[in-house]
């Protein structure tokens, strides 16, 4: 990356942590059409910046942008917080679409959970069960893949099954303090 871009993106930071998100998002666009092509620092601190704010949409497309111009080369939180994005917004296809290129690309706990989410909020809870198991697979200590894999269950009225990813249940057989997720 060339000095300028890298100046534009500093100056932004600073002017992100003192609350002119305005100005340090005015920044980052400056800095993204800088840099050189493939360099998608600017548009995925554009997406951070804009989703600390709580403008989801502003961040969706700085999200979407880095992802064109580098599909192979954005790295895991972009496809995280593009697929919650679309959650948020209620665009539960494109969440789908985004994790599933996760799952594909970088598969972890935090890819197949936003799939299961997807899949839940379409009501479709044998591919949901399906993306939380696979979750707790990569991470079976996460609290929210225990939870959402009970609410599976739950939903499917499968109760003996729900009972037994009780995380209560799950953190005890670990070793671990019971009574920390209780």
């Amino acid at each position: 990356m060339t000095a300028l871009p890298q100046l534009l993106i500093c100056e932004a930071q600073a002017l992100a942590l003192l609350g002119d998100v305005a100005a340090a998002a005015d920044l980052l666009r400056r800095a993204a059409l800088a840099a050189p092509p493939g360099d998608v620092t600017p548009l995925v601190l554009l997406g951070h910046t804009h989703m600390r704010a709580g403008a989801v949409a502003e961040a969706v497309r700085a999200y979407e942008s880095a992802l064109r111009a580098a599909p192979t080369g954005c790295p895991l939180d972009v496809y995280i917080r593009l697929g919650n994005g679309y959650l948020a917004e209620g665009k539960l296809e494109d969440a789908l679409a985004v994790f599933g290129q996760a799952c594909i690309a970088r598969p972890c706990a935090s890819a197949w959970a936003g799939a299961g989410t997807a899949y839940l909020r379409l009501a479709d809870l044998g591919n949901a069960d399906l993306c939380f198991t696979e979750a707790n697979v990569h991470d079976p200590q996460h609290p929210l893949v225990w939870g959402y894999l009970a609410l599976v269950q739950l939903l499917s009225e499968n109760d003996a099954e729900a009972e037994q990813v009780r995380p209560g249940r799950a953190v005890a057989a670990s070793g671990a303090a019971a009574g920390a997720l209780n």
